[in-house]
């Protein structure tokens, strides 16, 4: 049988049996099939040394973090209390994490993460994301991540109640949210951006700016093109992957089904030309159905070649 040796580059302030006593490492060992990683397993140690970095150098004594991290900030607490012979405080703070309907915790680790950094999660993208808050959930975030009145909020839920087709309360928390982490210029864009796909205005999509559209681009399918003369709508359709072949793709744009810039076109042959259906920005916008959007992004496009509408 294989054993390791664990040595503790930080000497005996780091003990073995104090690791695998913490209950996330011990209930991954005892029920996890494939058991635990050393990455996993020396996490806390390096979230505590980490810890006593910032503490020495700007005396950070407060770690806030979720109540699955309460095993490495008691980790970081132990390790500060040693180096410095119990002599100074330092404190953890949990909060409750922020889990979807399904109970599944929002972060970066299981890939769902929704970032501050506009370059990372756009304006869109932050508002689409509260915008599509499930009802059971609508209520715990406006108390949770807006500084609107709990009266403000009672009264908007029951609007939300009464109404719940209109999304009074979704939208209310998407405006808050995206105003508090982008801006009143954020909130702007993003709205722009949501009428630009959801409101059927060809001169709305005309305007998207680049920004604009990269935002659109994190959320949307998208592909780039380069247009040629003869290039139809099935042939668009099926290197936008709107479809899984042929077959399925005509008869489905036969039936009227598939939107070029929100206007139907049921003619699988039609040939893409600039200025009817690409726009001067250099995107289409494909819809099948109701819901499913697809964006191209054009490039090479002679533009001597435009028709108007």
């Amino acid at each position: 049988m294989n054993t390791i040796t664990f040595v503790s580059t930080y000497g005996p302030h780091f003990r073995m049996n104090q690791l695998l006593s913490r209950k996330v490492i011990k209930t991954r060992i005892e029920t996890s099939h494939d058991g635990l990683g050393y990455n996993e397993f020396s996490y806390q140690l390096y979230q505590a040394y980490d810890w006593y970095c910032l503490f020495k150098q700007y005396d950070c004594r407060f770690q806030l973090g979720g109540v699955d991290q309460i095993g490495n900030m008691r980790s970081g607490h132990d390790f500060i209390s040693r180096m410095t012979n119990f002599e100074e405080d330092s404190y953890g703070v949990t909060v409750p994490l922020i889990t979807t309907e399904s109970g599944e915790k929002l972060g970066k680790s299981v890939g769902n993460a929704l970032w501050l950094d506009e370059n990372l999660s756009s304006p869109y993208e932050c508002y689409q994301h509260f915008r599509n808050t499930p009802d059971s959930k609508v209520e715990e975030y406006l108390k949770i991540f807006t500084f609107l009145p709990l009266n403000e909020i009672q009264q908007l839920m029951e609007v939300h109640r009464s109404k719940p087709h209109e999304y009074a309360a979704q939208i209310k928390l998407a405006k808050q949210i995206t105003l508090l982490v982008h801006g009143e210029q954020g909130l702007e864009s993003a709205i722009r951006s949501t009428q630009a796909m959801f409101a059927q205005n060809i001169d709305l999509l005309h305007n998207l700016v680049e920004k604009e559209i990269n935002g659109l681009s994190a959320s949307v399918p998208t592909i780039q093109m380069s247009l040629n003369p003869e290039l139809t709508l099935l042939d668009v359709c099926m290197s936008a992957k709107c479809f899984s072949n042929e077959l399925v793709a005509l008869k489905v744009i036969n039936d009227g089904g598939v939107y070029v810039n929100h206007k139907k076109l049921s003619n699988p042959q039609a040939v893409l030309v600039f200025g009817v259906h690409i726009l001067p920005n250099m995107i289409t916008v494909l819809r099948v159905g109701k819901k499913n959007f697809y964006m191209i992004r054009w490039t090479n496009v002679d533009t001597s070649l435009r028709q108007e509408v």
